[in-house]
């Protein structure tokens, strides 16, 4: 039976689709290589790391061990059926209920943010596809791995999302029925990484995206876990052939059954222009061993092609060319096994049965950074891509990292843009996943880590047209309460990011740290990344000072800093340990010693109202400390199957009053709140669904609210709700990293991986609250007023309410419990000696009720 999924706005997730190459994979007993788990892949970087002590790619490699880190089985997997099947309930019952709660908006970053010096701008977010309208050159579609699909009508001017509501949101390729563009085939999950974003194998829309529907190539396949590319027969819509991990399957019925034609690990799939009978095919991997197939009977079977020169072992990845001008021209670019730096140029001029190396002479590494194209090494594996002019079968565009290009068929070639824009050269975002010429007009264009760009027929210069795409993949969110608008954030294959004044801009080029703003002062800016270390800027991000603890590697992602509530000049980082600093990062002592016995930190919080108290941990353990530090104790214990957690969330007024969310798919092993500071635990998971649950906020107040961001949105609850409450109205189903709140102007804001910055209202005080008798009211006059306020409180004979106020920060500034018999009460306050602002002046009953005022103190 096929499913048919209803789109609105809501999003997206990640997981390990491909686990069949990095860097660190080459040190994978063979036996393994191709079926290694996830606790295989750990063990094999850590032991390289600790030999070598640089490993190549080690980024790509932290990230999936952040991502997946507590989200796999037993068996070191990732239980993709489970994570299908209840995101789609959550998906099928958001779309019908009428209690959802929360008004999420989008707050960008709309545009590539500019760099503060203004020298060029960064990036918004990964682009791994492109694909045209068959007959209108300003309709186009960009897939992002992790932020969905994304469609204009007007040549790039504005663009609106397709996928908000699919339970997984990642596209690896979307093809167009030529002859109804209504009809469309979706590749779910990423190409480049197999991490990053699950694939529930091949969906289809014949509404041109406003629904979708599960086809026979699911997730259900064996060994199914990405789907790299779709091709379409020209002369049969019926028929289509997809290159995936497991294998490339055809169909003959428009993607209702599916018939595996070839096993293996393929990556890239194409056909003759104008003849679906010869199809060419490439498989990938990592350790060497990428080959060309090709099929001369329409797909009905493949067989290895030997190419002249591209030996096998030396190459892992390997991407095809063709051209219209001349169908029997066929390229191929190959990266090398070791390294993934440029390995070749390869050209067929008899539709594949002959071949020559045609780069063979060139000096450059097409595939490096450097502009001079005199370096080593690249990151073939993750960025290769391939475009011939639809007019000249001799002009040919290389990209990598950069883009090259060749006029005479790959014997020379001229860098054709710079990722820093350097040398004159134009400047083009870093790391090149796809180029595609528009057959409509014969407009080059490309999907990078920054966004999608333009390039006009016989034009110099890249245009960026990814204007209001927002994919960006925020793993840390800091704010400032006595600005809005302000925000500072970590994401993914772009800098670190400020929301200020209006505007945005990239700080530094570094990704995946905890961000903060020193509430006193909006100029001091902690912050960092990975292969940048901890931060600080006195200026508002202009000149970052290095307060990374001696000794420390600056390779840690997402390496648990902090700032003290009490204190501006005291803040906490942790790695095997932790360290505190009491002038702002300049000096650090370490206040734990080596307990978590080579396991590095990946929650760390301090207590807002006693800084003795401080829990961190990680993915196995979570430890607390009541004396600053002198002494740690476990308190893993009751936590089900005793494993640490996601994230740990303190009351601002008891801290011993803490919450512990946990990542995985073990049934109702979500959230988890304690009393008494973790020596025991109350299970209050209840209704939340059984998705990894990343992040947990509390909400300053009676009624000791928190919210949680899980792979599928957000849940509140609190001291009088039987249950959570889905918060995500409004929200795509987009995994959650991180929650702040802004207490002055009552918001909590969201960072997304995958669809950038979003806010909403905190949740009204009267959710889940007893409904109060005709005869209670609350009253505050004069309003405004000069700080001498009288409160009239009316209750119940039998209640003993209590009356409090509250600042927009949440502090509490007056509390009394009102005496029992009920009838009206009169209250005289001066609240003059306070800062001028709002306050909330809030009476609390016993039977949990609570009414709220504003006051306004001139």
């Amino acid at each position: 039976m096929k499913t048919r999924i209803f789109l609105f706005l809501i999003l997206s997730f990640h997981i390990l689709s491909d686990v069949s190459g990095q860097a660190w994979m080459t040190n994978l007993p063979p036996d393994k290589r191709g079926s290694a788990n996830f606790n295989d892949i750990i063990e094999s970087f850590y032991d390289l790391e600790k030999t070598y002590g640089q490993v190549d790619a080690a980024k790509q490699f932290k990230r999936m061990e952040f991502f997946l880190s507590g989200r796999m089985d037993e068996n070191g997997q990732f239980p993709v059926e489970k994570f299908w099947e209840e995101a789609s309930r959550v998906m099928t019952e958001r779309y019908f209920k009428t209690d959802l709660y929360g008004e999420w908006t989008d707050l960008g970053p709309f545009g590539a943010p500019m760099l503060l010096d203004g020298s060029r701008p960064g990036g918004n977010g990964r682009l791994d596809c492109i694909t045209f309208h068959p007959s209108d050159p300003d309709i186009f579609f960009v897939g992002s791995p992790s932020g969905g699909l994304w469609k204009t009508v007007d040549h790039g001017q504005s663009w609106v999302t397709l996928t908000d509501a699919l339970p997984s949101i990642g596209v690896a390729d979307l093809i167009i029925d030529p002859v109804d563009p209504d009809i469309m085939y979706l590749a779910t999950g990423t190409r480049d990484t197999w991490w990053e974003t699950y694939s529930a194998g091949i969906l289809k829309t014949y509404d041109g995206g406003i629904t979708w529907e599960e086809t026979g190539l699911n997730y259900q396949i064996p060994q199914q876990r990405s789907v790299n590319k779709i091709i379409m027969d020209p002369s049969d819509r019926n028929t289509l052939m997809t290159a995936t991990s497991a294998g490339i399957y055809k169909s003959t019925d428009a993607a209702d059954t599916w018939l595996l034609v070839e096993p293996g690990n393929f990556k890239d799939l194409a056909f003759r222009p104008g003849d679906f009978t010869i199809i060419y095919a490439t498989m990938f991997n990592y350790f060497g061993g990428a080959r060309l197939y090709m099929s001369s009977d329409s797909g009905e079977s493949f067989s290895y092609v030997e190419v002249n020169g591209l030996l096998p072992s030396q190459s892992n990845r390997i991407t095809i060319g063709l051209t219209p001008a001349d169908p029997d021209v066929v390229y191929l670019l190959s990266s090398l096994s070791s390294g993934s730096g440029f390995h070749g140029v390869w050209r067929s001029d008899d539709a594949g049965q002959s071949w020559v190396h045609a780069s063979q002479g060139t000096p450059y590494n097409l595939l490096g950074w450097a502009v001079s194209g005199f370096d080593s090494g690249g990151q073939g594996w993750y960025t290769l891509a391939l475009a011939i002019s639809p007019t000249n079968p001799d002009h040919v565009f290389v990209g990598g990292v950069n883009i090259w290009e060749s006029l005479d068929g790959g014997a020379n070639w001229q860098i054709n843009s710079h990722w820093l824009g350097q040398g004159g050269n134009d400047y083009v975002h870093a790391d090149i996943h796809t180029l595609d010429y528009n057959p409509v007009n014969d407009v080059l264009y490309t999907g990078v880590d920054g966004g999608i760009y333009e390039l006009q027929a016989g034009g110099s210069e890249w245009d960026d047209l990814t204007g209001d795409i927002l994919s960006y993949q925020i793993y840390r969110l800091g704010l400032y309460e006595d600005d809005d608008q302000m925000a500072i954030v970590s994401p993914q294959d772009n800098g670190t990011t400020l929301f200020r004044d209006g505007g945005v801009n990239e700080i530094v080029l570094a990704e995946a740290c905890d961000n903060f703003i020193d509430p006193q002062d909006p100029d001091v800016l902690y912050y960092g990344g990975y292969g940048a270390g901890l931060l600080r800027s006195d200026n508002g991000g202009y000149t970052p000072i290095s307060i990374q603890p001696p000794g420390e590697t600056n390779q840690r992602f997402n390496p648990p800093f902090i700032m003290d509530y009490s204190d501006n000049n005291t803040l906490y980082c942790a790695f095997l340990d932790v360290y505190k600093s009491t002038n702002r990062g300049d000096d650090w002592e370490k206040i734990s010693s080596g307990f978590l016995s080579g396991n590095y930190f990946s929650i760390l919080e301090v207590a807002p109202s006693d800084n003795a108290y401080l829990y961190g941990g990680y993915a196995g353990a979570v430890w607390r400390t009541s004396d600053e530090g002198l002494s740690w104790d476990n308190i893993s214990s009751g936590l089900i199957s005793s494993t640490g957690a996601a994230d740990i969330a303190i009351s601002y007024s008891d801290p011993t009053l803490i919450w512990a969310t946990k990542n995985g798919f073990l049934e109702g092993d979500k959230v988890y709140r304690s009393n008494d500071a973790g020596d025991s635990w109350e299970n209050i998971s209840l209704n939340l669904p059984n998705v990894p649950v990343n992040c947990v906020v509390y909400e300053n107040g009676p009624a000791n609210g928190v919210y949680v961001g899980t792979d599928v949105g957000i849940y509140y609850i609190n001291d009088n709700l039987s249950e959570w409450v889905d918060y995500s109205n409004g929200l795509p189903n987009v995994i959650i990293l991180e929650l702040e709140i802004n207490y002055k102007e009552n918001k909590i804001k969201a960072a997304t991986y995958g669809r950038g910055l979003w806010e909403s209202p905190l949740i009204s005080p009267s959710v889940g609250v007893p409904e109060t008798a005709e005869n209670e009211m609350l009253l505050v006059f004069p309003n405004p007023s000069d700080g001498n306020i009288t409160i009239v409180a009316e209750y119940a004979e039998s209640d003993s309410p209590i009356l409090q106020v509250f600042d927009m920060s949440n502090r509490l500034v007056y509390s009394e419990r009102l005496p029992l018999g009920g009838g009206r009460q009169y209250v005289d306050l001066d609240l003059s000696g306070h800062p001028a602002g709002t306050y909330i002046v809030r009476l609390t009953e016993t039977s949990g009720y609570v009414m709220t005022r504003k006051v306004l103190i001139m």
